[in-house]
């Protein structure tokens, strides 16, 4: 709703459902986090000549971690390695090194 004006949403209850309703045409597109996309493109490379992906740069995707709040060490350093990671270049290397799993 934040992307598209009055867009018609279409909940699913599985990623490999929303595709297949894709390639049928029953729904424009799909949205989903960068690195699930790029997953999904390693595991079925010949989806790559029917569907593109595009990816909205204008948008920030926070990873967030659910601590107990009687942990404050382990909060502090949580926080301290989102704020220096960098993900966007190292989600490659993540992606390559547990694509088997």
């Amino acid at each position: 709703k934040m992307i598209f004006k009055n867009p018609k949403i279409t909940e699913y209850d599985s990623w490999d459902s929303a595709i297949k309703d894709l390639l049928k045409g029953n729904v424009v597109a799909v949205l989903r986090d960068e690195s699930g996309v790029r997953n999904i493109f390693m595991e079925s490379p010949s989806l790559s000549i029917r569907l593109k992906t595009v990816v909205l740069k204008n948008f920030e995707d926070n990873i967030a971690i659910a601590v107990n709040r009687k942990n404050t060490h382990l909060c502090y350093w949580l926080n301290l390695f989102l704020e220096t990671y960098k993900t966007e270049k190292n989600i490659l290397k993540i992606i390559a090194k547990y694509s088997d799993i």
